[in-house]
């Protein structure tokens, strides 16, 4: 189906909008998204954002981990009751 204005015949870049945002002629109803595929895309919007976000903090954490890492204790070692000391 093309998604063209029939007033302008320019390419309707928002299927949200009544109008066209060229030439501000009404969009047919047949090109405008439907109430289900306008939540549809508000959903998948923002998942989108809560994934972006997750992995901000993913890399903010990694990149707090290389200011400060963690120290290592050598003297450590895991053992089947827990951790044994080596002297």
């Amino acid at each position: 189906m093309s998604h063209h204005c029939p007033n302008c015949q320019r390419l309707v870049y928002n299927r949200r909008l009544k109008n066209c945002g060229y030439c501000a002629a009404p969009i047919p109803i047949e090109i405008q998204f439907t109430e289900r595929e306008k939540d549809a895309l508000d959903q998948k919007m923002a998942e989108l954002q809560e994934q972006r976000k997750e992995r901000e903090r993913e890399a903010e954490r990694k990149a707090a981990e290389k200011r400060h890492p963690q120290p290592y204790h050598h003297h450590l070692a895991p053992y089947a009751n827990g951790l044994r000391w080596f002297s």
